[in-house]
Formats: structure tokens, sequence, C-alpha cells
């Protein structure tokens, strides 16, 4: 950014500049005035800022106010001109996944494409070390989130297909969470999935069901596909199959490929 030199200032001015326009490129509240000086309400923060440069509004002329009002709304503009081309620019690669996300399957029936990205809850879950999870804890991943439990037939019959799920999509940075909501908690859960041989998906529990009621589900098996920037683009409301090529071409369209390069000589 450059800036712009004021008669009777600071030379530090120039420097401070940058910093002004970054300031007053936030949403303004609105503007008041003070001794015919401008302030933005990013507000008494930038007063302080001036007086902490070393430059005394109550010593300096009209002239050098003008001046340096006109400085500073001139470098605001630039700021909020680039901001506006970040925007710009970061919108539609963020939602890109998202649109390219199907609302309905004729291979998957239970599938739903939402009509618009969701956020996710903040509610927690727990490991099987009873750490606290969140889905915000794995942004950067796509997310298949299966919420089961034991007790639930249909849910048991998905497991295995699941399992194979994850181990397929190893390399794609998408990861298959199985949320249980079981009460007897992990160690259910775990014998569970010694018993079935599924070496592929975490121990990981509801407790009280806290995030499913927080998610607004309504019954189990549900399944959540939610995009790298940790927006939910689809759900799955009942059984479906997850080891076939449907599967993982409705995973892949809605949340992308992002395949993990091999390491040299690995």
């Amino acid at each position: 950014m450059n800036s712009t030199a004021v008669d009777g200032l600071a030379p530090e001015m120039g420097g401070f500049g940058g910093f002004a326009g970054t300031a007053l490129a936030f949403p303004a509240k609105g503007v008041f005035l003070a001794d015919g000086f401008a302030f933005n309400l990013a507000g008494a923060g930038l007063f302080l800022l001036l007086a902490g440069a070393g430059l005394r509004l109550d010593v300096m002329t009209e002239t050098q106010k003008n001046r340096l009002n006109t400085s500073l709304w001139a470098a605001a503009q630039e700021s909020l001109w680039a901001v506006g081309v970040i925007l710009a620019i970061s919108g539609p690669v963020a939602s890109a996944e998202a649109a390219s996300c199907p609302k309905k399957s004729s291979e998957m029936v239970n599938f739903q494409g939402l009509p618009e990205p969701r956020p996710v809850p903040t509610e927690a879950f727990f490991d099987a070390g009873d750490a606290p999870r969140r889905l915000s804890d794995y942004r950067g991943t796509g997310l298949v989130v299966n919420f089961w439990a034991t007790w639930c037939a249909p849910c048991v019959k998905e497991m295995p297909e699941l399992d194979r799920l994850a181990a397929s999509l190893n390399h794609e940075r998408i990861e298959v969470l199985t949320i249980s909501a079981d009460i007897g908690g992990a160690p259910v859960v775990e014998k569970f999935m010694a018993a079935n041989g599924l070496k592929n998906l975490p121990v990981l529990i509801d407790k009280k069901t806290r995030l499913m009621r927080a998610l607004g589900l309504k019954g189990l098996p549900t399944t959540l596909l939610i995009d790298r920037d940790g927006f939910e683009v689809a759900r799955v409301v009942g059984a479906e199959k997850w080891d076939g090529p449907a599967a993982r071409a409705l995973i892949k369209a809605c949340i992308g490929s992002g395949v993990i390069p091999a390491r040299a000589g690995g």
C-alpha cells in the first residue's frame, strides 16, 4: 500500500498509514466528528494509535486535519478494495465441492444433498480415552460421519461396509468417523469392533446424544458428509451400501478427492 504524506506530520506516518488503513477496513458502524476530524468507528483504538504515533490533533491546523482525514480514507478505500478482491476469490473456491454435490442419487435412495452447506455444531463427542473431540478439529479433512449404536440392526449391517470404505479412502484425506450412541460407552463399542474384526473405524461416543440432537438427527443410522471447510453438505438418513462405487463417487463429488501424494521411495 502506498502511503500519502501530510504536511507537518511526523515522518513515521508513512509506516503508520498501512496499519491505519487496515484498522479502517473493518465494517464501519458509522462516522462521528471530533473537532472537525472524521473518525471511522473502527474507533477509539485508531485515536489512541494516532496519539501513540505522536500526532497531536489539538495542535494541528484545519488544513493538516483535513489532509490527514483524506489520507486515511484513501488508505481505507484501498484496504476495502483488497478485502473485496480476497472475498471474491475465496468464495467460489470454498464452495466448489458443495456446488458439485448432487441433491439426489438414483443409486443411494436415502442420500440428501443440502440446498446450502451448513455449519456443524460445536458439541463435543469423546474418543476411547474419554478425551473430547469436535467436528471442527478435523477441518482440512473431508469427513464421512456415521451415527450408530450396537443395538441398531441396520447400523450393525453397515459397519463392515464402512470399515472397507475407510480403508479405501485412507490416502484421500477423507476420514470415516463412527460415533456411537451406546449408553455403555467405549467398552461396549470396543468389544463390538474386536468381535467383528473392524480395524479401520475409530471408537467415538456421543454421550447423551448431545451432538445428534444438535444436528437435528431423528434416528439411526444417519451419516453426514462434511467438506474440508467444516460444512455439512449432505446426509444419508437410513442404511446404505457404503463400500460400492456409487458411495465413493458421491463422497468424492461432495467432498473432493484430496489425494495425498506418495512419498518418494515409499
